[in-house]
């Protein structure tokens, strides 16, 4: 009865598809909803495929919505709210696929199924007192994942069932079918759910709380022509998770960065369980921005090489001036460098010149002394540090200078004593 339906339908209607946007929660797992499409025969929601038979889309007015063939008693929205899902008889399969799930994660994928009948006004058959049971079954493998029987013969009740699943693929292909075929053109099962059906188990430990961060501005800082967003910190880091840095928000994988060296713009700092593969709030929408800003730096500053320099223990040497300074903006600013972390450690036989060696250094000029009293002889390196205007553009001047002992005068001091023969 029912394909005869079917033909008097495609013959009264041509079969329209209006697909409509679906509007889903943007989350590690999803499924194509059942209320995607209007009513029709031979229909199946968006991101659906009919495996066997013809299934349709249905409403309360009646199978494939059309108000010739209504139910047989009163029937109501699911509890989702939904005002359309898809319906089967006989052997009819259809199904979609699970996407987005986390090999070894636990899920819930819950459903609403009802088994209603059509009107038997075109002679076909209901059977007020037949249960059928739904089969969930993976439509790549046929192999059944679970059984759920519908009750109360002729009741048009929805019915709440759940599918506990741990996830061996990140994808799962699934159909819905009756388990036996009923052997009643009239008896009908019906599913709905939402896109949000699939809930994971596994308890996300980067939570629903936005970052609160050390700062939410963040500029460069010259020479570098980029920011450095990962010098900024979260003070609310939950455990075992890191801070993230992404392009967009909601936070996912596909537009998380690494964050040390961005381009001007607004980025946006999320918490990231890795163990659970999710991040902070709801599909990731826990997220705090931060306003990168970019600065043009000018040229690095250079300096040449100065001139080695000697002396003898026990003095004050005057030393060079940082020599061919250049880059950057002027006036240039001159300090002792020497424990300043560009100023690399020296290559033996050449020592360190100790800290406190450097006297009379004048800041305008970089004119300076070594003192070297108590000072071995020997081959030293120091380091003046040169900064322009902006006192963030530096470079270090090594210099160097070759210190020997004072000579010793073995004639001594006293004036010769004569004798007279």
């Amino acid at each position: 009865m029912k394909n005869n339906i079917k033909n008097i339908a495609k013959f009264m209607l041509s079969v329209l598809v209006i697909c409509t946007a679906m509007i889903q929660e943007v989350q590690a797992q999803t499924v194509p909803a059942t209320n995607t499409v209007t009513t029709g025969t031979v229909k199946v929601p968006t991101g659906w495929t009919s495996f066997a038979g013809s299934t349709d889309v249905s409403s309360t007015t009646g199978w494939a919505g059309l108000i010739g063939y209504p139910w047989s008693g009163t029937v109501v929205v699911p509890p989702n709210g939904h005002t359309v899902w898809i319906s089967g008889s006989s052997t009819e399969n259809s199904g979609t696929t699970i996407t987005g799930l986390t090999i070894g994660n636990s899920y819930n994928f819950t459903f609403y199924a009802a088994e209603l009948r059509t009107s038997a006004a075109a002679g076909g058959v209901i059977n007020d007192n037949y249960d059928g049971t739904l089969r969930l079954s993976n439509s790549t493998t046929n192999t059944t994942l679970g059984t759920y029987p519908f009750t109360g013969g002729s009741s048009n009740a929805w019915r709440t069932f759940t599918y506990t699943f741990t996830a061996t693929e990140t994808e799962l292909p699934i159909a819905f079918q009756y388990l036996v075929n009923p052997n009643s053109n009239g008896n009908m099962w019906n599913v709905s759910f939402g896109s949000s059906a699939v809930v994971s188990l596994s308890t996300c430990n980067a939570g629903t709380t936005v970052p609160t961060l050390t700062a939410t501005t963040k500029a460069n800082v010259c020479p570098a022509t980029t920011v450095d967003l990962t010098s900024i910190t979260a003070t609310n880091l939950p455990a075992s998770t890191t801070l993230t840095w992404h392009t967009g928000t909601p936070a996912t994988t596909a537009n998380k960065i690494t964050g040390t060296s961005v381009a001007a713009g607004t980025y946006y700092a999320a918490f990231f369980d890795a163990t659970n593969n999710c991040y902070s709030g709801t599909s990731g929408s826990a997220t705090t921005a931060v306003t990168a800003t970019v600065t043009a730096c000018s040229t690095p500053v250079t300096v040449g090489t100065p001139a080695v320099i000697t002396g003898t223990t026990g003095t004050s040497v005057t030393g060079n001036p940082p020599t061919g300074v250049s880059g950057g903006t002027s006036p240039y600013t001159y300090s002792d460098g020497t424990a300043d972390a560009l100023c690399t450690a020296p290559t033996s036989p050449t020592l360190a010149l100790p800290s406190g060696r450097i006297t009379g250094l004048v800041a305008a000029t970089g004119a300076h002394s070594i003192n070297t009293v108590g000072l071995a002889a020997g081959t030293y390196q120091y380091c003046i540090k040169v900064c322009d205007a902006t006192g963030t553009n530096c470079v270090v001047s090594k210099h160097t200078i070759v210190v020997t002992a004072t000579a010793t005068c073995n004639a001594g001091s006293a004036a010769p004593s004569l004798i007279k023969n």
